[in-house]
């Protein structure tokens, strides 16, 4: 059953035995006959090959989940509900798609992952404006500064109203929106942010972090700058 097969791959992965998982989800997949459980471990072995850094199998079986995410009725392509599966299908391939740097592939999933989440949580929700923040992050790695700025800050916004300015997330998408005010030049918006986040950075990540490394290098290359 369904459940058996999951409690079985979830305590190989638990003991360290991946490859026993994966034997046991891909023995799955190959059974199943059912649209929505083939969905499932589908997006459980992509999930598991993407933890054992096995990226191109990760990505091709991940694709294959969420082809099976729409269908095609009287012409029409619509969406087939698995529940909240049918973010994380898309959630995981479009971090997988990120990490493997094809920005303009990632870009488009995670607007996708963004409307979902407007449409199953809110457009406030945390989880949506993380997504926003991802297309962001995206944008930036194209070089579409402005339009990176632009998103950054409409999520920097939103958060601070929702989550309060103290908040990890709120903090790191305040560190997030610093650079992209220093990509367009905007410096003195940036140091004000950066200024501003830098002390909770250190509380929440330590003071030798990358976020942290980071700050202090963008605030130095600001000094001379106005």
């Amino acid at each position: 059953t369904i459940a058996v097969c999951v409690d079985m791959s979830e305590l190989f992965t638990l003991l360290g035995k991946e490859k026993h998982a994966e034997t046991v989800l891909r023995q799955c997949v190959s059974n199943s006959k059912k649209r929505h459980f083939k969905f499932l471990y589908l997006t459980m072995l992509g999930v598991l090959c993407r933890r054992t850094n096995q990226l191109d199998v990760a990505a091709v079986l991940l694709q294959k989940a969420r082809e099976l995410q729409v269908k095609e009725v009287s012409g029409d392509i619509v969406a087939v509900n698995h529940g909240g599966y049918d973010d994380y299908a898309l959630s995981q391939l479009a971090a997988l798609t990120l990490q493997m740097k094809d920005y303009a592939k990632a870009e488009v999933l995670f607007r996708q992952l963004m409307e979902l989440r407007i449409n199953t949580l809110s457009e406030q929700h945390p989880y949506t404006l993380s997504a926003k923040c991802s297309v962001a992050s995206c944008l930036k790695s194209q070089l579409h500064y402005e339009e990176a700025f632009a998103i950054y800050s409409s999520a920097l916004e939103t958060l601070n109203e929702t989550l309060g300015s103290h908040h990890p997330s709120t903090v790191i998408t305040t560190h997030s929106t610093a650079v992209a005010a220093y990509l367009v030049r905007k410096y003195s918006l940036c140091r004000t942010l950066e200024s501003s986040c830098i002390d909770s950075l250190v509380e929440y990540f330590g003071d030798t972090s990358r976020q942290v490394q980071e700050a202090k290098k963008l605030l130095a290359m600001l000094e001379g700058k106005s």
